[in-house]
């Protein structure tokens, strides 16, 4: 039998590593496929937008008003700092056990 441990600490630590990379990837996908979607939904109700005061007209309004583009700066951000935190903790060197 084995007399290797693991160690829940480094296994954290991929973790980390793996998710922040899993966030800053998606977030850079999703954010271009976001953006698509809400023109779509805003081309879908400026055409609604013609119709008698409605709750969907309003809504398109309120759509164009807005600044819609999302940025992907944020998730890339976080998933930058998750890992460097894993990075970090697999820097971390376990005392020797005497």
């Amino acid at each position: 039998m084995s007399t290797h441990r693991r160690d829940p600490m480094r296994a954290f630590a991929w973790l980390c590593v793996v998710g922040g990379l899993l966030i800053t990837l998606g977030a850079v996908a999703y954010v271009p496929y976001r953006d698509a979607a809400i023109r779509r939904e805003i081309a879908r109700l400026g055409v609604q937008a013609m119709l008698p005061a409605s709750v969907e007209s309003d809504r398109a309004a309120a759509l164009r008003t807005e600044q819609f583009e999302l940025s992907h700066w944020p998730a890339v951000i976080t998933g930058a700092s998750v890992t460097a935190f894993g990075i970090l903790l697999l820097a971390i060197r376990r005392p020797e056990k005497a």
